[in-house]
């Protein structure tokens, strides 16, 4: 395996080489990544907005994020159209902000701050991620379980609360009684308009000016709730069927009144996309064989993805925002059920067989005398055990810091004539049928089958 230098062992290297200091190319490498880093802090969270402004290298928000999402779009340009012939042409976008910069623009010359709301990203992701769980858990319980029954099993801590606080209290509302209360499907619609600007990508920068606040999720989140507070009050009672009707009614209301194109515009110009435009469709089928070529292949890998779920996110938009509700067979009747359980297809499990299971603890009590002073064996070991690490600091257990046997890493040294390692390449290449992947036990025993083989 190729050893790859830091950049500072880079840098050295190069300046003992030449005699000089200036590399443009480091320069340019760690200005960017500080400046991309800025605006992923920025956006996570207010709080961080201060630590960046007082280092000697931030410029300004509006400058962040143009390299946050000039970059972005540039790698994706890279695997499907290089000459932005579809994509807006951030080569173009630099003038503008130049000019905003010129002209003294609050948020985009240097050192200049522009009000930001408290709440960060992070909050909404969170928010919308839990609240959509608990209209799951509230459904398959029988519509029984309520908000403090939740909060009895710590599913209510401040993280994934307080993006619905914010927004009940800007309504002058109090706490509704169920999951299911067209307030809490409102404010999962706002924060799917919230975490999903369209201004540089999917379509082009409308105005510049308003670049930050059109993107920056917070104040998405912000100005959405407040159109609802100030002058569309009737949509807090909108939201009864959760159906696709409902949800386009509110988000083209939303959408326009902050001046933005509507989340469902930009899932329709990447659908025109996917319809006309040969590099997404080339893109589309390396996703569908998993072959994908090997010029930058992290983003190919997740950019077909991401078209992948953008063309069910078009047909099902309401679904895609309101997954709890929509994955019981009495709600949403107009998605066959069948397309709904594809979504339980990776991994083989449906709420039936975990509805009864144990939790972590009670389990790995008896786990952990069985693999006393053994070798676990994975087959990536960076992402098992990551997981393994995480659901131990969930439930509060000591982790041991168990040895690995890590599968991968001796089958790209042993194996190198095959074309990729991947779990299914791999257990054909050992003779082991893997029909079902993703089912534990099957998994398990194609690991064992290879960490016999070559461990």
């Amino acid at each position: 395996m190729k050893a790859y230098k830091s950049v500072f062992k880079y840098s050295k290297l190069i300046a003992e080489k030449t005699g000089r200091e200036d590399n443009v190319d480091i320069n340019l490498i760690v200005n960017n990544w500080f400046d991309i880093s800025c605006g992923c802090l920025i956006s996570d969270h207010s709080k961080n907005l201060q630590n960046s402004w007082s280092s000697d290298y931030f410029w300004s928000i509006g400058h962040s994020y143009h390299m946050m999402w000039g970059w972005t779009v540039s790698i994706i340009a890279s695997v499907c159209d290089p000459g932005f012939s579809f994509l807006s042409d951030v080569r173009k976008w630099d003038e503008n902000f130049n000019r905003l910069e010129t002209e003294r623009k609050e948020g985009f010359f240097e050192r200049s701050l522009i009000p930001m709301p408290p709440l960060g990203a992070r909050a909404i992701f969170e928010g919308q991620a839990r609240f959509c769980q608990l209209q799951y858990l509230y459904s398959v319980s029988g519509q029984k379980l309520s908000f403090p029954q939740f909060a009895k099993v710590g599913m209510m801590e401040d993280l994934y609360i307080e993006a619905f606080e914010v927004f009940l209290q800007v309504l002058g509302e109090k706490w509704p009684e169920n999951s299911y209360d067209p307030l809490v499907a409102l404010f999962l619609l706002i924060c799917d308009l919230a975490i999903n600007p369209t201004d540089g990508f999917p379509l082009d920068v409308v105005y510049y000016e308003t670049f930050i606040i059109s993107n920056d999720p917070r104040t998405r989140f912000f100005m959405l709730y407040q159109v609802v507070a100030h002058g569309y009050p009737a949509l807090k009672k909108w939201i009864i069927l959760y159906s696709k009707k409902e949800y386009l009614e509110v988000s083209k209301v939303l959408s326009r009144k902050i001046v933005c194109f509507s989340l469902h515009k930009s899932m329709c110009k990447i659908n025109e996309w996917i319809e006309r435009e040969p590099f997404i469709q080339h893109l589309l089928e390396e996703k569908r064989l998993f072959q994908y070529d090997s010029g930058n292949m992290a983003a190919r890998l997740f950019f077909s993805k991401y078209l992948s779920f953008q063309q069910d996110k078009y047909r099902y938009l309401h679904f895609f925002c309101w997954p709890g509700v929509g994955m019981t067979d009495q709600n949403m009747t107009d998605i066959p059920m069948e397309k709904k359980l594809a979504l339980d297809e990776c991994h083989r499990l449906s709420v039936q067989d975990t509805v009864d299971a144990p939790l972590l603890p009670e389990v790995w009590a008896e786990i952990v005398q069985k693999i006393e002073g053994q070798t676990l064996v994975a087959h990536n070991k960076g992402f098992d055990e990551t997981h393994l690490i995480g659901c131990h600091e969930h439930y509060g257990i000591s982790y041991l810091n168990y040895t690995f046997g890590y599968t991968l890493w001796v089958l790209r040294r042993r194996l190198s004539e095959l074309y990729e390692h991947q779990f299914y390449t791999v257990s054909a290449y050992v003779g082991f049928d893997l029909d079902i992947h993703h089912n534990p036990f099957v998994d398990a025993e194609a690991c064992a089958r290879r960490a016999i083989e070559f461990l």
